[in-house]
């Protein structure tokens, strides 16, 4: 029924049978095949819906900072200044190679899982209690110690809502492929 309802609306939005007829050459569509890509593209805005339905309004953030190095050696030893007591923002201003964050003593504010480039830096801040630190962690940038300041929620709407629902999709549709058998014909 869903499917037989999108069709009349795009059929009417061409305004007539000959308009829609033509729409569908330009488009490189037969009737059959417009109905079928329509259909693919229903199931899966109704499976991105069931999938991101938590995410909407109030979403989990965290305050987090790190100190980026490039080497694991690098990030083992700031690591054990650490534990001896050293503040992490004075060695994140001194030592990491994040220059964005390091003046703010590798303060990377507060953020939603999805919104961070480094996906594995969010996962290691979302799995943290505030005043943790963990590393080192590989990333594209290099070898991360991470610290969780403080969790909470936060509502977001309109642009910032879509992204974070888009990233949660992606992040879930990933996790279907690496645990799914996929057996390929040819």
């Amino acid at each position: 029924a869903d499917l037989d309802a999108e069709v009349a609306a795009n059929r009417a939005l061409a305004g007539s049978d000959e308009a829609w007829t033509d729409w569908l050459a330009a488009n490189a569509y037969d009737e059959d095949s417009f109905r079928a890509s329509l259909r693919d593209a229903l199931i899966a805005a109704r499976v991105r819906d069931a999938v991101t339905a938590a995410q909407q309004g109030a979403v989990p953030v965290v305050h987090a900072r790190h100190i980026v190095v490039a080497t694991e050696g690098q990030a083992n030893a700031l690591l054990q200044r650490l534990n001896a007591g050293e503040d992490f923002a004075t060695l994140a201003q001194a030592e990491s190679i994040d220059q964005s964050s390091a003046r703010q003593g590798g303060d990377l504010g507060v953020f939603a899982e999805g919104e961070l480039l480094a996906p594995e830096v969010a996962r290691t801040a979302f799995a943290l209690e505030p005043g943790m630190v963990a590393g080192p962690i590989r990333s594209s940038m290099g070898y991360h110690l991470i610290q969780t300041l403080e969790k909470s929620t936060r509502t977001v709407e309109g642009q910032e809502l879509a992204v974070l629902v888009q990233a949660q999709f992606e992040r879930w549709l990933a996790g279907q492929f690496a645990t799914a058998a996929i057996e390929r014909y040819l």
